[in-house]
């Protein structure tokens, strides 16, 4: 059977295929979720977003997609984002997955056990709560793959 130039499995063309970044939103309030899924999307045309309410949701969406970061709140319901946190860490050590960055995010005081956190891995970040858009681009894009 011919095969064309245009054919998927003609071997003289070349597919490459285009990695887009996929981020993992996870907070409990649906309008902070939709502010920085607006801001992202808008700033980052080609970003995959994710969502998660809280995080046991994180760990089973994490497991399940696999982000290149995650911008997490530390204080939901159900499992809170630190606990979250030690749990998908844990899970990369396991399965021997790279831990992507994290981007802390919270309106609160964090917790003293963050700085110790942010100190051991200089990918992740913090954001305190409200987070202007600059803010959260700032934070975001020096994580992205170039």
């Amino acid at each position: 059977m011919f095969q064309g130039p245009g054919d998927t499995n003609d071997p003289m063309v070349a597919t490459t295929e285009v990695k887009k970044d996929r981020i993992l939103i996870v907070d409990d309030e649906e309008c902070i979720v939709y502010l920085f899924r607006t801001i992202l999307s808008s700033s980052f045309g080609d970003l995959e977003i994710d969502v998660a309410r809280n995080g046991m949701q994180a760990v089973e969406s994490f497991r399940a997609n696999r982000p290149d970061m995650l911008l997490l709140d530390l204080h939901m319901p159900i499992m809170d984002g630190f606990s979250a946190y030690n749990a998908i860490e844990s899970l990369c050590a396991r399965e021997g997955w790279h831990l992507p960055s994290v981007v802390f995010c919270t309106g609160f005081a964090p917790p003293d056990k963050l700085s110790a956190v942010l100190q051991s891995h200089p990918g992740h970040g913090f954001l305190p709560k409200p987070v202007s858009p600059d803010d959260l681009v700032g934070a975001i894009e020096p994580r992205l793959s170039a």
